[in-house]
């Protein structure tokens, strides 16, 4: 049996816990540099706004409405959503984070006379007493199945508390339910299914297997093989290796210079080193990227370029990562060009535990490890305040975000003061 834990408008939820006055009214999340709208209320939804709805477009429209809008803050949502996983974690043996708001339960190794629907209230109210966010529950023999029983939840419950334990209650339901909706198949692959007459998740769990294999091949079959109440698909390590970091950003306003470039890609480069230690992981290659806006201007105005550099040998050295980035940078900057993004990419990955020894290596490696385990620990519990110069000072590239909310449980200046 397995169990989802959905948050309700996740970043959205967040921005109201410490905002208690903005509970029921519209309220909208903004995605890098105040673009387009990523998140809202339903009070919002209510007012006509849609996802992606470009934030400049709509802006003065709806703030005359008593819409309030909030830039990206992913430091508070982050430790939000971090505290969340401790409390599921306290729940269940096993659980999977399958991204920043969700986590799939595996409750197969408790104890069978315990009731699912009390373990689903017991994770609500925890998790709305001690993080103050509301989350949606479903549960099912499988992980699609639990996904299904989510989406139910959101639209047919007043609790937000599905189980589709029982087979009669998994048919009912899947009759309601859009193809487009069943976990793994989406907006294109159902409008492929569509032709076939299959519309429904009831549909799709009656179709042939054989024929479906041959037509969209073995996923498809598992997300069947799933919806029939066959376990196909287990929960994923806690901890995935990762294959590539990339981290890049949109700037705030147009960068023509090349030292602005080299301190932006110096950042992100930072960034991605932390990640890099983070999952225990070294890095033998890297490319760096960089391009002018691809919209509104001709061919001749614009210009996208990328360099691929192979490293010496592995590394997770913040300091050799950023030299290797300022030189790639260097060999595709023109100038001439207005640029707008940035970014870094790191491959060939490996554990930091499979290191072929160097007969010639001389930099000093326990030292080095050294320095960037403390230059970790102190970034850890004190956000930013260890920097290489190479990452800028005054960042005037740095994304906009002019509607941000403080950085409530991250930054000691941002904590709520009571009066």
């Amino acid at each position: 049996m397995f169990m989802l834990v959905d948050c309700n408008c996740f970043y959205v939820s967040c921005e109201r816990v410490f905002r208690p006055d903005l509970n029921k009214k519209p309220v909208v999340v903004l995605s890098n540099n105040d673009g387009c709208v990523i998140a809202l209320s339903k009070e919002a939804k209510c007012l006509g706004i849609k996802m992606c709805d470009p934030w400049f477009k709509i802006k003065n429209y709806y703030s005359f409405r008593g819409v309030v809008a909030f830039s990206s803050n992913y430091e508070l949502y982050a430790d939000l959503s971090y505290r969340i996983m401790n409390i599921l974690e306290s729940l269940a043996p096993k659980i999977e984070v399958y991204s920043i708001d969700e986590a799939f339960l595996d409750l197969s190794q408790i104890n069978n006379n315990v009731d699912i629907k009390k373990i689903a209230v017991q994770c609500q109210a925890k998790i709305k007493k001690y993080v103050g966010i509301p989350v949606r529950v479903g549960s099912g023999p499988t992980k699609t199945i639990a996904k299904i029983a989510s989406y139910g939840a959101k639209y047919y419950t007043k609790n937000n508390i599905l189980n589709l334990s029982k087979i009669n209650d998994q048919y009912k339901i899947m009759q309601d339910i859009p193809v487009k909706e069943v976990w793994g198949v989406g907006l294109k692959l159902s409008n492929r299914l569509s032709l076939l007459g299959i519309r429904t998740a009831a549909d799709l769990l009656r179709s042939d297997i054989v024929y479906m294999k041959k037509m969209f091949g073995i996923s498809l079959v598992k997300t069947i093989m799933e919806l029939n109440g066959q376990e196909c698909m287990s929960l994923q390590s806690k901890y995935r290796e990762k294959k590539q970091i990339i981290v890049s950003r949109s700037f705030s306003q147009k960068i023509d210079k090349l030292s602005s470039l080299q301190e932006a890609v110096s950042d992100y480069t930072a960034r991605a080193a932390e990640k890099l230690r983070r999952g225990k992981q070294l890095c033998k290659s890297l490319t760096v990227f960089l391009r002018t806006n691809t919209f509104g201007v001709s061919n001749d105005s614009h210009y996208e370029r990328s360099y691929y550099v192979p490293l010496l040998s592995l590394t997770d050295d913040t300091r050799e990562l950023i030299t290797a980035a300022k030189f790639a940078m260097k060999r595709i900057y023109r100038l001439g060009y207005s640029y707008n993004k940035v970014g870094i990419v790191f491959s060939d990955l490996s554990r930091n535990n499979n290191i072929q020894i160097e007969i010639f290596n001389k930099r000093g490696e326990g030292r080095a490890k050294r320095l960037m385990r403390a230059i970790d620990e102190i970034n850890f519990h004190n956000k930013g305040k260890v920097m290489f110069l190479a990452q800028g000072v005054e960042k005037c590239w740095s994304m906009k975000r002019d509607y941000q909310s403080p950085k409530y449980t991250t930054s000691w200046h941002d904590l709520p003061g009571v009066m």
